[in-house]
């Protein structure tokens, strides 16, 4: 391997020290392999080529490197290490390694000599995807459409190793060309009082010191031997993870990340993903997801194999319904898009309440404006899947654009109904990708882009991100008269003076006389229906949201809490040893068209700022009844 090493740029005089950070957002609450398995195989989706068959596969190394291979690799990067802030040495590890390997993909194209941006206005299939993908952080080459676009999902390949480096073997289709290039993300670091960039290339070196790609293919052939790449000469992207933190990238959490991010494109065929591990060998499609995920552990995930067996049944129904099936809302005007009983067709809704009732799975598609700063206004669609299930204790709600499922969401709160909303609309996805956060998890309506590039994304964001909670609704029956009880083993709400639940048409009638010493307490109503606001128990805590058609942007809410006493007046006995907002113990969340105005002691003041708004207060002892006493001011 003459000429081919490690090589770090030396850093002139005067320049920034800037140490690399992007990995910071990546942080998923299951871990490093979930987010690997989101970022490499929303890559492969990216780059998948029609008519190919799309597969993933992940190959954990049984047995480590030879030590006299592994050297190949190493020439150059040892003596950057420890000043680059690693703390362990190289070959005091056994060279282990994670293999990703995609098929049916076009591989990275692009000049690989390339060292500035392409010009503005290419198509996607004419951008340089190789220069994007190893020469850039935060900036991306990929569309509107595409699913990833931050340009800081690769960072997760050299955060996966213990020594932050990685390899990656490229074949093209469009002329066949195998490169071989690596990269290693460390820290500003010094070496004899030489200042060296933190990002360091494995490759040849020109005489300009810029890095490029290997193409010899003796030295190519040598690496696919001692990785055990499966890849021949088939286009698509083998990448190598040295060292790979092991104790969170193994065989049982790549199969469960893959399973909780990927189930829909596995269960609709459009993607394949197989797991080795030495002798054994997973394949997930959509004829084995459900006898592989039966046989998984998820004793400490946030689900259960009952659970999803359930979801891919709901989930291969909703992928199999044909055009005729879907009740198709309507778009009332052109202005922000907001949720209402009129966007039903009419006497559709009675119809399809009588339905849910009785337990009928449905499917809706939905219309939304979309409207890109100095583009026409386009209609998109998207499609919303309900069912009911009694055994759900709280609702379950998932989002897939484009094949990804978008895991931070959580609007659903009513109990025994499953929403599935998917998105593959171009003109929505785009939206919807630009609000994502770099981790792909979540929806964002006041994102940046957001902002900057659309007339009411925001809107549109917050109408499809609480699609399936207004439906379910709009959906369940309104109940026969007042159900007093309905809440009061969670909280007990205290109403202003006015006519009491007793009153009839003929006028109001005494007040009853108090009940004898130790009768428990009947808590009082919770507030009519004509409310303008609604509000509902959370674990540990409860959750003020609005109503639709009534709403209170511009003015404020304000809450006193207190703990429920047997006798006297909750409010007036409140201590402050009882609890204080004050404290960090407290979670006071506002995620939709609301903002915290004042906290004290067990008062609270939020400023409504959005039609639509919600408001969660957690971090009660959930051993006590809460009393919550609102009040809404201009």
């Amino acid at each position: 391997m003459s000429g081919v090493r490690w090589s770090f740029r030396k850093m002139q005089r005067g320049e920034i020290n800037a140490d690399p950070v992007q990995e910071e957002f990546f942080t998923p609450k299951e871990g490093l392999a979930d987010s690997l398995v989101r970022e490499g195989d929303q890559n492969t989706l990216d780059a998948h080529v029609d008519g190919q068959p799309l597969r993933v596969c992940y190959t954990i190394s049984s047995q480590p490197l030879e030590p006299q291979a592994a050297e190949k690799y190493l020439a150059g990067l040892e003596e950057h290490l420890e000043p680059g802030g690693v703390q362990l040495r190289l070959r005091d590890e056994p060279a282990r390694y994670l293999v990703i390997e995609d098929f049916g993909t076009r591989g990275l194209q692009g000049n690989p000599n390339q060292d500035e941006d392409d010009p503005p206005g290419l198509p996607s299939e004419s951008k340089n995807h190789f220069f994007y993908f190893w020469r850039n952080i935060g900036r991306s080459s990929k569309g509107h459409t595409d699913r990833g676009r931050w340009g800081l999902g690769k960072t997760v390949f050299p955060a996966a190793s213990r020594f932050r480096t990685f390899f990656g073997l490229t074949v093209r289709k469009s002329d066949g060309r195998a490169l071989l290039m690596g990269q290693s993300v460390l820290k500003v670091h010094s070496i004899d009082k030489q200042r060296y960039c933190p990002y360091g290339y494995f490759g040849l070196t020109d005489n300009e010191g810029y890095s490029i790609p290997v193409e010899d293919a003796e030295v190519i052939a040598a690496f696919k031997s001692d990785f055990h790449l499966q890849r021949a000469d088939e286009p698509g992207l083998s990448l190598v993870i040295p060292f790979p933190h092991v104790e969170e990238i193994n065989a049982l959490q790549l199969l469960r990340s893959t399973i909780r991010n990927y189930f829909y494109p596995i269960l609709s065929r459009d993607l394949v993903v197989e797991v080795r591990h030495g002798n054994e060998k997973w394949v997930l499609n959509r004829d084995s997801l459900n006898d592989i995920s039966t046989r998984l552990d998820w004793k400490d995930s946030d689900t259960s194999k009952e659970r999803l067996l359930k979801l891919f049944d709901f989930a291969r129904w909703s992928i199999s319904r044909p055009e005729s099936e879907f009740v198709a809302l309507q778009q009332k005007g052109m202005n922000a898009p907001t949720w209402g009983e009129e966007l039903f067709p009419e006497s559709a809704l009675a119809k399809l309440r009588e339905r849910f009732e009785k337990g009928d799975r449905l499917a809706l598609k939905v219309p939304v404006k979309v409207e890109r700063n100095g583009r026409p206004i386009k209609t998109a669609h998207f499609r919303v899947f309900l069912e009911k299930d009694p055994k759900l204790g709280r609702g379950e709600d998932h989002y897939i654009r484009q094949g990804i499922t978008i895991t931070d969401i959580r609007q659903l709160k009513d109990p025994g109904v499953r929403g599935l909303l998917v998105v593959d609309d171009p003109e929505l996805t785009s939206l919807l990708g630009d609000a994502e956060n770099p981790a792909h998890t979540d929806w964002q309506e006041k994102s940046t882009k957001v902002k900057e590039g659309y007339k009411h994304g925001t809107f549109s964001i917050r109408f499809v991100r609480s699609s399936i909670r207004h439906i379910v609704t709009y959906l369940s029956a309104p109940p026969e008269g007042l159900k007093e009880d309905l809440l009061k083993d969670f909280f007990f709400v205290d109403r202003p003076d006015g006519p009491r639940m007793n009153e009839g048409q003929g006028g109001a009638s005494e007040a009853p006389p108090p009940p004898p010493e130790g009768t428990p307490q009947i808590p009082p109503a919770i507030p009519p229906s004509t409310s303008s606001y609604r509000l509902e128990p959370l674990a540990g805590g409860f959750s003020i949201r609005s109503v639709p058609g009534r709403p209170l942007a511009g003015k404020a809410i304000e809450l006193e809490v207190a703990y429920e006493v047997r006798r006297g007046n909750a409010f007036k006995r409140y201590d402050r040893n009882d609890f204080d907002f004050s404290r960090s113990v407290f979670t006071i969340a506002t995620p939709v068209g609301a903002n915290v105005a004042d906290k004290d002691a067990n008062k609270l003041r939020f400023d409504i700022t959005d039609e639509e708004f919600e408001i969660n207060v957690t971090g009660f002892d959930p051993q006590r009844d809460l009393k919550v006493r609102a009040n809404v001011r201009d």
